[in-house]
């Protein structure tokens, strides 16, 4: 028996507040968290925002927003479900 009784349903890690994209990808701890627990397999997703996206130069990310499109996408994905060992990053 480990620190979790119960099966886990799915991981959800994040925010981190610039993209998860290229190279960095792997670096990334929010990414990092989401492959673990892929590779044991256990369905993930990774959130980040990408605060410098703006046109309008460097602001606080809207977490608000982020927050409400991650819940949305964590429903669907409770009721579809991933394939096995795939996880989710989402920019």
């Amino acid at each position: 028996m480990g620190l979790v009784e119960k099966p886990i349903d799915l991981v959800v890690s994040g925010f981190n507040p610039y993209a998860n994209v290229g190279h960095d990808l792997t670096y990334s701890g929010t990414v990092t968290a989401a492959m673990e627990a892929s590779i044991a397999g256990i369905p993930a997703i990774a959130f980040s925002i990408d605060q410098d996206a703006s046109s309008e130069g460097p602001h606080e990310p809207d977490y608000a927003s982020a927050a409400a499109v991650a819940a949305r996408i964590t429903r669907l994905l409770l009721q579809n479900h991933l394939p096995p060992k795939v996880l989710l990053n989402v920019n």
